[in-house]
């Protein structure tokens, strides 16, 4: 059963990243028609050798997916984001889905690496993140969806 369900949340987040990939393609031929700046509908956490970019991030509901990009030297990564009890709808393939409402790492991601996962619920969502050089103990952040 958890097989299924692991296999089921990398399917969508697949399905995801390539909807995104599609999105990101259009906007692009969109904006070299117009030169204007893009809205994404994406959001991205860098994880770096200083800690979280940006530690707070602020989204609106209808914005979806946020990834955490690995954009440290040497760090290898771990991520834990506490849903409570919110549902959870899509997941990386290298994220799970915990019994107490947190999703998290099921191995380390390193430099250059990212997960993804989806927002779909109003409120506010801490996040741990660990393996940084600049918080070996782990880092607190959150995400705020309005």
């Amino acid at each position: 059963m958890i097989g299924r369900l692991t296999t089921f949340a990398f399917f969508l987040g697949l399905q995801a990243l390539l909807a995104s990939a599609l999105l990101c393609a259009a906007l692009a031929a969109d904006r070299a028609a117009s030169n204007a700046p893009p809205d994404s509908q994406n959001r991205i956490i860098k994880l770096t050798d200083k800690g979280l970019e940006p530690q707070v991030l602020k989204m609106k509901k209808d914005d979806y997916i946020v990834f955490f990009l690995n954009s440290s030297k040497d760090s290898l990564t771990t991520l834990e984001v506490d849903y409570g009890e919110k549902p959870t709808h899509c997941t990386s393939g290298n994220l799970a889905v915990r019994r107490t409402g947190i999703v998290g790492s099921t191995k380390p991601f390193g430099p250059r690496d990212f997960v993804s996962l989806c927002f779909h619920d109003v409120g506010t969502y801490p996040l741990t993140v660990y393996g940084l050089t600049a918080a070996p103990k782990g880092i607190t952040g959150s995400i705020l969806v309005e």
